[in-house]
């Protein structure tokens, strides 16, 4: 767990940094990668009992949305128009495809 809210706190920090220089949103897609898979699997852990409480589950997931909250922000006024529902979109392929190739 606090691998997955290190990595996730990390990420956004280096992507909030870049974003403040000026640099695009494709320039930092890994970055925004790892934040994404961070969230996944500390969502993943909140669901097996990975916590040592509901609270700290809850917290954690919370300033995982708050950070994604300004991600979105981000793609939609600073990036192109219906870009963050377009990876809305993505992610759910993403998912699926992902879901259908499982053993």
């Amino acid at each position: 767990m606090l691998a997955e809210i290190a990595i996730a706190n990390a990420a956004f920090g280096v992507l909030k940094e870049a974003i403040g220089n000026g640099k695009e949103l494709y320039d930092v897609a890994g970055v925004v990668s790892q934040f994404f898979d961070s969230k996944t699997a500390l969502q993943k852990k909140s669901n097996k009992n990975g916590y040592k409480s509901d609270m700290q589950a809850f917290m954690e997931l919370e300033k995982i949305r708050e950070m994604e909250e300004h991600l979105k922000d981000q793609m939609i006024w600073a990036g192109r128009p219906g870009m963050w529902d377009d990876w809305l979109a993505f992610q759910k392929q993403a998912k699926e495809e992902r879901e259908l190739t499982r053993p």
